[in-house]
């Protein structure tokens, strides 16, 4: 925790792959606050909570190390550089990067929980591959907004939230058209609709079949 970071003995800094990291952006941190916030999470993981047992993968750690500067140190030289990460397919490249997101987003509502403008944008060149990276997101917002639900004293009454900026042809762009698509997808099923199941239970939304008679969209 920044705590820890702050203690370590580098004169304020410590040492990853031989570099000196800068973490005196820590110093504005409530640390009884954020050490509450922390053990609450780790209580989670302790209870045996589903939700919470995953574990991290060395390089993302590592990533997530490597970021920190930047987040935190605004005269970090970090950020004129542009990371990537380069891994095989399903080895968790996505996790690493929404790793940063959230404690990019929880540290700024920790500095100060008025500031809720935008602090994310992930762009991607496919639409299916934005539909399903949008979804995935989309858990970790409520993720994160269930945190800010438990410390709203720390992180604020405004929600944590999440948009898509894509074109007419994915998905309506208006509350007209986007009447007229829920419309059309209750006739015939066809789902112009990036949100497929609830991000946050997982069930399914679809047209349901109500006794062969009436068609309506629902979760099931």
């Amino acid at each position: 925790n920044g705590k820890s970071l702050r203690s370590a003995n580098y004169e304020n800094g410590f040492l990853y792959f031989d570099k000196k990291f800068d973490v005196n952006g820590f110093d504005d941190l409530n640390y009884l606050d954020f050490e509450r916030l922390n053990h609450s999470i780790k209580k989670q993981i302790d209870l045996g909570n589903p939700a919470f047992d995953k574990k991290w993968r060395g390089f993302q750690i590592g990533f997530i190390l490597q970021s920190l500067d930047a987040m935190v140190n605004k005269k970090s030289e970090d950020r004129n550089i542009v990371d990537l990460i380069w891994f095989p397919t399903g080895g968790g490249k996505t996790e690493a990067y929404l790793g940063v997101a959230a404690f990019s987003m929880l540290y700024r509502r920790m500095i100060d929980k008025s500031d809720v403008g935008v602090d994310i944008l992930m762009r991607y060149t496919l639409r299916l591959l934005t539909a399903d990276q949008f979804q995935r997101a989309a858990r970790l917002i409520c993720s994160i907004d269930y945190i800010r639900e438990k410390f709203k004293e720390l992180l604020g009454e405004e929600h944590f939230s999440i948009g898509l900026w894509v074109g007419k042809s994915s998905t309506p762009n208006t509350i007209k058209e986007a009447s007229k698509a829920l419309l059309e997808y209750q006739k015939d099923s066809k789902n112009n609709f990036i949100v497929e199941s609830c991000p946050w239970c997982g069930a399914e939304m679809k047209v349901i079949n109500n006794n062969g008679n009436n068609h309506y969209l629902g979760y099931k």
